[in-house]
């Protein structure tokens, strides 16, 4: 990891996806093909039936469907490279005359030019480019097209890529299929004999598995009954299986697969025993996820394991003592591993609304790795997914609109209401100064931000900051917000608003406001921020807004000033150490001792780029104050307010 100025400091985070969305053609009442955005952050498809969500959703997970990137990815970057050789004389076969096996052997040992990004931005004279992957199946060859961000329907120029390096370049949803119950038997099978090959290669072992699964052959060609292999397979199933379908969403039933029954599977529930088909249809469809889940789960472990060479010893191995390293070490996860790509077309439907509570918070945990798609009419659980979560909402078929978060939180509030005030009431806006405010913020306290179903608004400087809060959707739906200034103290804020209020009550609401009113107009000198807020606190009044508004005021100069003195390059441990005082402007302060000017949006860029790489430090003492405000804003009960 580096700092502002390019100092080594420890290790790089890990790679960027450079997805940026897809290129879906579902067919009616959509048009031929459209972008539909991708902004790393989780996405909700929200909107009445009949308008196309189930069908947009469908073409988005179809591995078929072109997607679209920043950048080549990295498994493909040798066939651009080998393009612009071409273009530029340098071999003689362009990737279209090439054979199958020749692109294979292109994409494996081509090497690629350090400067190939700067060159075909140079050669297409596009400064904005966009790589369009499309997978055509294992047995055609793939394509990687490029065009301009502008104009992505209409490439630059097409060529063929081999299969094998399209294919692991699109990424695997995981999907609540209702008929998957009824192909467990055959999956987990299957699966079964998947595992058994991973297990025998860790173990050293040479067996070779018959058409019947419970049946191998050892070095000596002597068949070998693997009964017992299974049964510890199955055992280790459908345990893992029912503590997950537990965690989905709250199903207690014990799962149990008979391996001497072609692997066939039942479930308990309340004391009664039933196939798994006989179950209803919301149990049936969640048992067969949490189990195709946990069969995605012992595979990898046991392949980890096979390829590491982890266990040492295959004593008992064929009498079911499987050993601890072939298996899971950590106790089931919803879903098999935290940055699974998931999708779900109304996952809310048969359940009960405990089960639809649990099964919102599963979710909105999950959407946080940015990687979950949700189809929903039902409000709350939209509430809970709205923190971390852009939203597509549908106001007729085949027409839709992304709410980009924050920029886009009007709109997304409109949106909502739109399908009714549920959502809004569990929803919270914290308003801050600016688009910096919102990076730093999102970056420090995402997880938080989240859970609470709390949104960033920047009012872009104090002065918009009445304007912002008292949008018609505060006044109409009882959104609850807050709002968070620079250089102003909560104690000063809370003593200023305390003293309003006191007035209110004693004098009546018109009197607060001439008496504002008159403040604001003489106000001569001082902080722009105490200008803003007495503006503000008109506002709130004037709109009867007061018992929504929470102060947020962690007392900063800016709030860069909870970034690490180190990240600017200024050997300190702290900024008193430093030798800021507060009694001065930190931007003022900064720019004397590191010549970074945070008044320029590309100083500021950089520094945020910086603040990536080094893993976020912070300065202690005011990243103390800044969580504590926070965290009272969060856990604050808003339940009462309406």
């Amino acid at each position: 990891m580096t700092n502002i100025n390019g100092t080594e400091k420890t290790a790089s985070l890990p790679r960027e996806s450079f997805l940026r969305g897809w290129l879906v053609a579902p067919g009616p009442p959509f048009g031929e093909s459209i972008h539909v955005p991708y902004n790393g952050r989780s996405i909700v498809l929200t909107g009445p039936n009949g308008h196309g969500k189930t069908r947009l959703m469908n073409s988005i997970v179809d591995r078929r469907t072109p997607r679209v990137f920043a950048e080549v990815p990295r498994k493909l970057v040798a066939y651009a490279s080998y393009q612009r050789a071409w273009l530029e004389g340098h071999i003689p076969d362009p990737l279209n005359n090439l054979s199958n096996r020749a692109l294979i052997d292109c994409g494996e040992t081509w090497r690629a030019g350090n400067d190939d990004k700067t060159w075909w931005r140079e050669k297409l004279a596009v400064p904005d480019l966009r790589w369009i992957v499309k997978f055509q199946g294992l047995d055609t060859p793939g394509m990687l097209s490029v065009a301009s961000a502008d104009d992505l329907h209409n490439p630059q120029f097409t060529v063929p890529v081999a299969p094998q390096h399209v294919e692991p370049v699109i990424e695997r949803w995981v999907t609540l299929d209702a008929d998957r119950a009824n192909d467990l038997k055959s999956i987990t099978l299957s699966a079964f004999r998947q595992w058994a090959v991973h297990v025998f290669e860790s173990a050293g072992l040479r067996m070779k598995l018959y058409g019947n699964a419970l049946v191998a052959s050892d070095e000596r060609n002597q068949a070998i009954s693997l009964l017992p292999l299974a049964r510890a397979f199955a055992h280790v199933l459908g345990e893992r299986a029912s503590a997950r379908l537990e965690l989905l969403c709250g199903f207690v039933a014990s799962l149990r697969c008979s391996s001497e029954d072609d692997f066939s599977w039942q479930a308990t529930v309340g004391g009664m025993t039933l196939p798994l088909t006989a179950l209803s249809r919301a149990m049936s469809r969640w048992s067969g996820l949490a189990v195709f889940e946990t069969l995605r789960e012992l595979a990898q472990s046991a392949s980890d394991a096979a390829m590491l060479q982890l266990t040492s010893s295959n004593t008992g191995l064929l009498k079911g003592d499987v050993p601890p390293e072939i298996l899971p070490a950590a106790l089931p996860r919803p879903f098999s591993t935290r940055t699974a790509w998931v999708a779900m077309d109304e996952p809310e439907v048969h359940l009960f609304a405990s089960e639809a509570r649990l099964l919102g918070h599963t979710l909105a945990s999950q959407a946080k790795a940015g990687r979950t798609m949700v189809v929903t009419h039902r409000l709350d659980l939209a509430a809970r997914l709205v923190g971390g979560c852009d939203f597509l909402t549908f106001s007729a078929p085949g027409s839709f609109e992304c709410a980009d978060l924050p920029s886009g939180i009007e709109s997304l509030l409109k949106s909502l209401a739109q399908h009714g005030a549920g959502i809004l009431s569990v929803t919270r806006v914290l308003y801050v100064e600016g688009h910096w405010d919102v990076e730093i913020l999102n970056r420090l306290f995402h997880t938080e931000l989240s859970e609470k179903n709390a949104l960033l608004s920047p009012f872009h400087g104090v002065d918009g900051a009445h304007l912002a809060v008292t949008s018609i959707w505060h006044r109409m739906m009882g959104t609850p917000f807050g709002v968070m200034f620079d250089s102003l103290t909560a104690e000063h804020a809370a003593r200023k608003w305390n003293t309003i209020n006191e007035t209110v009550r004693l004098r009546g609401r018109e009197y607060a406001l001439r008496q504002l009113r008159y403040e604001i107009k003489e106000y001569k000198a001082g902080k722009r921020e105490d200008l803003g807020l007495l503006r503000l606190f008109h506002a709130v009044i004037d709109g009867d807004l007061g018992q929504r508004l929470r102060l947020v005021m962690h007392g900063m100069s800016d709030i860069f000033q909870v970034v690490h003195p180190q990240v600017f390059d200024i050997e300190a441990d702290s900024w008193v150490s430093a030798g800021f005082t507060g009694q001065t402007s930190f931007k003022d302060f900064v720019f004397e001792k590191a010549r970074i000017n945070l008044n320029d949006g590309r100083s500021c860029r950089l520094v945020v780029d910086a603040f990536d790489k080094m893993k976020h430090p912070v300065d202690l003492a005011t990243f103390g104050q800044l969580s504590g405000q926070l965290r009272i804003f969060l856990d604050d009960d808003m339940s009462m307010i309406n």
